[in-house]
């Protein structure tokens, strides 16, 4: 009796720790590294935004202007490095509800180039993932840049 209420016990256990990784998964978005950045000064934290949309590349813009980043939506030879859009598809569709709202899925992929050498230094690639989901991840690869800093 004592082996069945162990082994009971155990699915049990297995099963609740199934569901709980199934309820939380990962939260944070997967920014997959290439190459690691060469160090940079203070006065070299600059970035410029290629091939986003005017709403994307205003949300990129405010969010790193907060964490003292230069931030210019085309390039002018100053900027150390460059987020540019490989791909971004963007569908919406509306709720249909009683208030009639419209939801916005961005798809696609996004890096991060070391412009002093021309090497990618992050990758993020997102599917149907919301605005603040596609700004986290650039966020996420923007800081790892920062670990390099002098």
């Amino acid at each position: 009796m004592k082996i069945v209420k162990k082994v009971l016990l155990g699915i049990f256990m297995l099963l609740a720790f199934t569901s709980c990784s199934l309820l939380f998964p990962d939260s944070g978005p997967s920014v997959t590294h290439v190459n690691s950045v060469s160090p940079f000064t203070k006065s070299q934290k600059s970035v410029y935004i290629e091939g986003a949309t005017v709403g994307v590349e205003k949300a990129i813009k405010s969010r790193l202007t907060q964490r003292n980043w230069r931030v210019s939506t085309q390039d002018t030879g100053n900027e150390t490095f460059a987020i540019v859009f490989d791909q971004l598809n963007i569908d919406s569709y509306e709720d249909g509800g009683f208030i009639n709202t419209t939801y916005h899925e961005f798809t696609g992929y996004v890096s991060i180039f070391d412009t002093r050498n021309g090497e990618r230094l992050y990758v993020y690639d997102f599917t149907k993932q919301s605005l603040d989901g596609v700004l986290a991840g650039i966020e996420k690869g923007m800081s790892e840049v920062e670990k390099s800093m002098r």
